[in-house]
Order: structure tokens, then sequence, then C-alpha cells
């Protein structure tokens, strides 16, 4: 998945959303650009370096932000946008790291995050112009998305290097 699109999203509070906004995506984009799942890691493979691989390979990382993806906790009690491993935190972390584009997807009128309720490594999430999605307005919100994706995946690429004419 070269240039594709990375959707992020927590179980817990979107999954649903995601799967869906995969269908729409896939069917415009075709499944082979849309990578929704870090599935398939393989065991005895660092899953750091394989999210870092794959998010390092998509021209689009979509932050899917529903209700609890900031208060989502673990087992023990503990946020785990606090973990430095949480798989939410690492995708996002990687691509604003790594100037990938990152557009964050606000579910049925959840807000922004607040900037100072997130670690370090994400607080430059909050300065990306978001897009919201919801249920009742399905069509019409994804498709403001489905636009946007196509201005930067369509972006006219470099021109071919010249070559030398034959005689």
């Amino acid at each position: 998945m070269t240039g594709g699109i990375f959707i992020s999203y927590r179980r817990d509070d979107s999954a649903g959303y995601a799967g869906r906004l995969y269908d729409r995506l896939a069917a415009r984009f075709g499944s082979k650009q849309v990578f929704m799942d870090v599935e398939g890691i393989e065991p005895g493979t660092d899953f750091v370096d394989a999210i870092e691989n794959a998010v390092g390979a998509c021209a689009v990382l979509i932050v899917l932000i529903g209700d609890e993806w900031l208060s989502a906790s673990d087992a023990a009690g503990k946020r785990r946008l606090d973990d430095p491993n949480d798989f939410i935190r690492l995708e996002t972390a990687t691509a604003l790291t790594r100037q990938i584009r990152v557009v964050p997807v606000l579910v049925d009128g959840t807000p922004m995050p607040p900037t100072d309720s997130l670690p370090e490594d994400l607080r430059m999430l909050t300065r990306r112009q978001a897009v919201e999605i919801s249920h009742k307005q399905w069509e019409a919100s994804t498709g403001e998305l489905i636009r946007t994706l196509e201005r930067i995946l369509e972006a006219p690429a470099a021109p071919p290097p010249a070559t030398p004419a034959a005689n």
C-alpha cells in the first residue's frame, strides 16, 4: 500500500464507523489503497516496526476520534494514550513525525482533544483541520473527506525524466 490511506481507530469507540468508512473508501480508491488494521503481524515480529512500516507507506493517516478515544483505559485503569506502545499513539505519532498528512475525523460530535490532554508526541494533532462525520449525515460528511483524499492522492505526479531521442 504505497501512497494509500491508513485508518487508525479505537475498536472500543469507533469500530463500526471505521468499518463503514473503510468500505466507502475502498469502493472509491480500491481496497489495496486503504489499510485499516495491523493484523497478521507474525509472532516474533516487532509490532512497533510493523506499525511504523505500514504508516510510513501511506500518504494519509485518518485518525477516527470517538467519545472514548482520549479516555480509553487498559485493564489496570491507566489511560491507553499515555502508554508509548499504544497502537493508536504509535500510528498517529509515527505519521506526525514523518510529516505524513494526518486527518482527524471526529465521530458523532466528539470534540477535538485539548492539546494539554495529549502526550507530547501527539500534540501536533490538534493543529490539523478536522472533518466531522455522523451517522445521520453519512453521505455528506464522508463525501467531504473523500474529496479531500482525492486532492491528496491524485495530485499530479512529477513528469517522467526525458528520454534521449532515438536516431
